[in-house]
């Protein structure tokens, strides 16, 4: 029996799924493996969290309903224990944030949107899964050798002081 809201099996809709970044999924339809690089903070249409991942074939848009966590190989050590494995984690997401701050600058995003905001916390979130904290994420970032980036996100994630409108209209 799946899980339901308000913890009753029978009453209410399936409880809506949200997997971590950096979480090893399969998309259940067309049935291929991939690893989250992105997910949503707020639930969209019909109250599912989107995910976007990255599989062997490109990456794709999910909601949470077509994922299925990938099990741990029985005998399998965890992450943490592998510094090797734990890195290529770690650059992916700082990758998948590269990848994610070059459409915002593509789509005009100003300084100070919320965007960045929301992507700093999927950033923090993810690395949290991992167990790191907020307070290490420069440590983290200069250690996988995208500390340019983060500062990046940092400037972009406030706004600028004197801030108006008419200011940052792109002009052509």
């Amino acid at each position: 029996m799946g899980t339901y809201r308000k913890g009753h099996p029978t009453k209410g809709q399936p409880a809506k799924k949200r997997f971590a970044v950096g979480a090893e999924v399969r998309v259940v339809m067309p049935g291929v493996n991939g690893v989250v690089a992105q997910l949503d903070h707020e639930p969209a249409a019909m109250g599912e969290y989107w995910h976007r991942v990255r599989t062997k074939h490109g990456e794709r848009r999910e909601p949470g309903c077509n994922l299925e966590l990938m099990p741990t190989p029985i005998g399998a050590p965890a992450i943490q224990t592998e510094p090797e494995i734990s890195r290529a984690h770690l650059v992916e997401y700082f990758r998948g944030m590269e990848k994610v701050l070059d459409e915002y600058k593509q789509q005009g995003k100003l300084a100070g949107d919320p965007a960045y905001q929301e992507l700093y916390d999927q950033l923090a979130d993810g690395l949290a899964t991992l167990g790191f904290g907020k307070d290490q994420l420069e440590e983290v970032a200069r250690d996988c050798g995208h500390g340019s980036a983060l500062d990046r996100l940092e400037r972009l994630r406030k706004k600028p002081i004197g801030f108006s409108p008419s200011d940052s209209e792109v002009r052509p």
